[in-house]
């Protein structure tokens, strides 16, 4: 009977050590998937992201020994010198180029936040491969409506003051980008519909810079 209970005992043993083992090597397991879903997500991502930090430059573009604020200064000066009113006429640009790029910056705010902010080890969004939080933010809320008429009162706006000058109004690159209407409602729809976040990042950032070049295009217009 002793030697029936011992070797129950030891099988019991047995089976406990080989389940501790096996969690351990779940756990193990489990740890290396992680890992590896990272690795994905950052070869998927990277690039994008990459993309998304060069077009944030703030000396990107033809003047790209000054950023967008020394410009300002420096044309601003010359073009005071010539009147008053070509002056008034640039500040008015720039204020309606900030409040692009500060919309511009909220959506792009909203999208990192409702994505679960930013991976504080990896310096990035941490909802990379959402591709729900376009679609929904900006179609169903309509965010991306509203930005496509901010786009184009801009560019409107602009095109009035260079006017057909082929020089400068070649340098308005600000624009709504033609889209097939037989298979999307809308430019939001056709620019933003199940893209992942880490795309839809350099749309962003790309209207940015579109819009900073097209205002220090038209300052320079106004200097002339």
């Amino acid at each position: 009977m002793k030697h029936l209970w011992l070797v129950f005992f030891l099988l019991f043993l047995t089976m406990h050590l080989s389940c501790q083992n096996l969690e351990e090597r779940v756990q193990i397991l489990e740890k290396e998937n992680e890992q590896l879903r990272k690795k994905l997500e950052d070869c998927q991502s990277s690039p994008f992201i990459k993309l998304a930090d060069h077009l944030e430059n703030e000396k990107l573009g033809e003047n790209s020994t000054h950023s967008r604020e020394e410009l300002h200064t420096i044309l601003l000066e010359d073009i005071s010198k010539k009147s008053t009113e070509s002056a008034a006429v640039a500040k008015a640009v720039i204020k309606k180029t900030d409040d692009l790029l500060n919309y511009c910056e909220l959506v792009k705010d909203n999208l990192i936040q409702r994505t679960g902010g930013i991976d504080p080890i990896r310096n990035r969004p941490k909802g990379c491969l959402d591709k729900n939080i376009g679609t929904e933010l900006l179609i169903v809320e309509k965010k991306g409506g509203e930005l496509k008429e901010k786009i184009t009162i801009l560019r409107d706006e602009i095109l009035k003051i260079v006017g057909e000058s082929p020089t400068y109004s070649n340098r308005i690159t600000l624009k709504i980008d033609p889209f097939p209407k037989e298979k999307y409602n809308s430019w939001e729809e056709y620019k933003f519909t199940k893209m992942p976040l880490c795309a839809i990042l350099p749309m962003i950032a790309n209207i940015k810079a579109q819009a900073k070049e097209s205002e220090i295009a038209t300052l320079e217009y106004l200097k002339e």
